[in-house]
């Protein structure tokens, strides 16, 4: 017995989105990705991809090519608005614990890469509730970046980024697949937030700049392994 594909629509053509079409459509989904814009961007800015991203290119496989396309990081530094150094990120402790260093990659080139291997996008398709796509689809997977319209129509204008990817589903496996990543990566992504934020208050704190630097540096020395 042939069994009828699962579809999903994804709402928004950016890396995560990309990377949700790629992924969703080599397990033999059938997907609609929808993206704002008229066309992939022709010029951005740099992105530094960790150990722990690459890793995730790789599971999509276009690590090898991503790698061919960026530089390797030489170095990495925490400055003050002035231009001083607070800390310097290890790059050589990183490679001798992940075997390799952050790349550096502009972000049209990653999402060129992604759009040619992940296929088709609807360009020009403005998303504006995306509560509109629910029962026409298996799965509606929000990936429609920092300013969500998406989160919006869904939660309202006081929710921060947490929100920005959710799914709308009837399809009884896709819900516990997502609750179990979420236990899986839940305590891991917290921990990031809160190192985030810590190194950024302590990064503009103007009192005891001597203390607050020493601080920095562990914070980094430590964060690392989030890498």
């Amino acid at each position: 017995m042939t069994r009828t594909p699962r579809t999903a629509a994804v709402v928004g053509g950016g890396i995560g989105g990309l990377a949700t079409a790629l992924i969703l459509r080599r397990s033999g989904w059938t997907v609609e990705v929808f993206e704002r814009a008229g066309r992939l961007p022709a010029a951005g800015t740099a992105l530094g991809l960790w150990p722990t991203a690459l890793g995730a290119l790789d599971a999509l496989s276009v690590g090898a090519k991503v790698r061919s396309l960026s530089r390797p990081q030489t170095s990495g530094a925490f400055l003050r608005p002035d231009g001083g150094r607070i800390a310097t990120l290890d790059l050589a402790a990183m490679k001798r614990r992940t075997g390799e260093v952050g790349r550096l990659i502009s972000r049209p080139e990653l999402l060129s890469l992604l759009h040619e291997a992940a296929g088709e996008v609807t360009f020009g398709e403005r998303i504006a509730d995306i509560r509109a796509l629910e029962g026409s689809y298996d799965v509606v997977i929000a990936a429609d970046g920092l300013n969500s319209a998406a989160r919006t129509a869904l939660f309202g204008p006081r929710h921060h980024a947490r929100y920005v990817a959710r799914a709308l589903t009837a399809t009884p496996d896709v819900p516990a697949a997502l609750r179990a990543y979420d236990r899986a990566r839940r305590p891991a992504t917290q921990r990031l937030v809160r190192t985030a934020r810590l190194m950024n208050r302590m990064a503009h704190a103007r009192r005891l700049p001597g203390l607050r630097n020493a601080a920095m540096r562990t914070a980094v020395k430590v964060g690392g392994g989030l890498g």
